[in-house]
């Protein structure tokens, strides 16, 4: 029966809601049952599986943090160089994801694989959460959160050489663009607005590039882009029952496209000691996301269809790269991006026969920016360094939620590279973010009336954030 009420049951003015409350009631023959079958130690199961729609776009991977849903890891190189110079080094695959036309720095077909391994530590504080039960405002109760999660970030390219014909070349990517990871304990006092919050978007491209004039350069990249998200969150139908939980899935897929065009001024001395300038960008994609919402509640799961509408917006690099020093075997480079986050003011569910679920965030436009090099040490090693700043996109505490708790951050990086007989590149060192504290308040109707406007106020405290960078790109000559 419940199943079939479920979208009845919200409103009080129903002819289920005094039964629901019947129900519900802690001095209720269901409640009294319930509690001595527990007593004889038999189990209840709540089923109902399923991945999740998008109000997993407050969800969150320790890179997004700052930067809403984007990640930064496509390259490790560039992320020890904080982002300084990425696209126009000229020693990183990785370039070609910052600025596709990169690919005529790299000559000789070659591959190129690395992780990221992120270890995260915030601290989630309740600063005065409150629940409405029957009309009054009473505080939740619940644990801290504590987000410690540690993530891998994976990527990889392949410049695949024209033998036949110089004037173009080709590669190809596979490489995560936008993703979110958290996870909080089940009994943390915010878990009627997030528990578990997955979102993993992974790009594949291929790209296809050629001179055009002078030392200029074109590129174009078509891309596919796959999305799968999960969100769930507790539900509370009485204090006298366990919580209940929600469980949205769903996946997506759409094409998208990167544009590239960069240019070279060479500074004297050997065939390569160019200064270099380019500017790329990376299409929107509009995602139909299809799936489901999974309402486990005492009586049994409510599995209904749900959709909803995501933009991943578009972006903007500029890129810079010179080399320095007399030798003219150092350099220093300057990464700058602007995301057009405000076009994402809401997100919205629609789960079949219920009202839409709507999450407002109001994010405004976002940037970073990034400055670093590579320090020459000998003829095999060298030393990569820099700093950078990137820009959250929300913009006070009633945008930041607790599936993205997101905060400006400033980033330091140091790592060594190693060269043998130019051939064989590794990449390897670590990042270190600090992340500005931010205060949480959020309001959401998340439960059975009378259980349900909950409001969320905390701060989300940052400790370190680091992570451990290893890359290795391989040239065939």
């Amino acid at each position: 029966m419940l199943q079939n009420t479920y979208y009845h049951l919200l409103y009080p003015d129903s002819p289920y809601y005094s039964a629901l409350w019947h129900i519900a009631s802690p001095s209720s023959k269901f409640v009294a049952t319930y509690h001595s079958l527990k007593e004889k130690k038999m189990k209840i199961y709540n089923h109902g599986i399923t991945s999740a729609t998008l109000l997993l776009l407050l969800s969150c991977v320790p890179s997004a943090y700052s930067s809403g849903l984007q990640i930064t890891q496509q390259s490790g190189p560039a992320l020890l160089r904080s982002m300084g110079g990425a696209g126009l080094s000229g020693d990183d695959l990785g370039d070609l994801f910052y600025n596709p036309a990169s690919l005529w720095l790299y000559e000789d077909a070659a591959i190129q694989v690395g992780v990221t391994a992120i270890s995260t530590d915030i601290d989630v504080v309740n600063t005065g959460s409150l629940q409405s039960i029957q009309g009054r405002m009473l505080p939740v109760q619940g644990a801290n959160g504590r987000l410690d999660d540690s993530n891998v970030v994976p990527r990889g390219y392949a410049v695949l050489k024209n033998k036949d014909n110089n004037n173009y070349q080709y590669a190809v990517h596979v490489t995560p663009t936008f993703g979110q990871e958290t996870h909080y304990a089940d009994n943390w006092f915010g878990r009627y607005h997030a528990v578990d919050s997955t979102l993993k978007v992974l790009d594949y491209g291929l790209i296809v590039g050629r001179k055009t004039s002078g030392n200029s350069y074109i590129s174009v990249s078509p891309i596919i882009q796959q999305l799968d998200t999960r969100l769930t969150r507790a539900l509370q139908f009485s204090p006298s029952l366990p919580d209940g939980s929600v469980i949205l899935d769903g996946d997506s897929t759409e094409l998208g496209y990167a544009l590239g065009w960069s240019t070279s001024r060479q500074l004297g001395g050997e065939t390569g000691n160019a200064a270099r300038f380019g500017i790329s960008f990376r299409s929107k994609t509009s995602h139909k996301i299809n799936g489901t919402t999974t309402i486990n509640t005492p009586l049994g799961p409510d599995v209904r269809n749900a959709t909803a509408d995501l933009i991943l917006p578009e972006t903007v690099y500029l890129n810079y790269w010179t080399p320095v020093g007399s030798s003219r075997k150092s350099s220093i480079g300057l990464t700058a991006r602007w995301t057009n986050w405000s076009r994402n003011q809401a997100i919205i569910i629609n789960s079949e026969n219920l009202p839409p679920d709507v999450t407002p965030h109001n994010w405004k436009d976002s940037w970073m920016l990034g400055i670093g090099g590579t320090v020459n040490l000998s003829k095999n090693w060298n030393l990569l360094l820099g700093t950078g700043l990137d820009k959250t996109p929300v913009q006070d505490s009633t945008g930041r939620t607790a599936r993205n708790p997101g905060a400006d951050t400033t980033w330091f990086s140091i790592g060594a590279q190693y060269l043998h007989n130019h051939v064989h590149r590794w990449s390897f060192g670590i990042v270190y973010w600090d992340f500005d504290d931010g205060d949480i308040q959020t309001t959401a109707g998340l439960g059975f009336p009378p259980f349900g406007a909950d409001v969320l106020n905390g701060t989300a405290k940052y400790g370190a954030t680091t992570g451990v960078v290893l890359e290795y790109q391989r040239t065939f000559k």
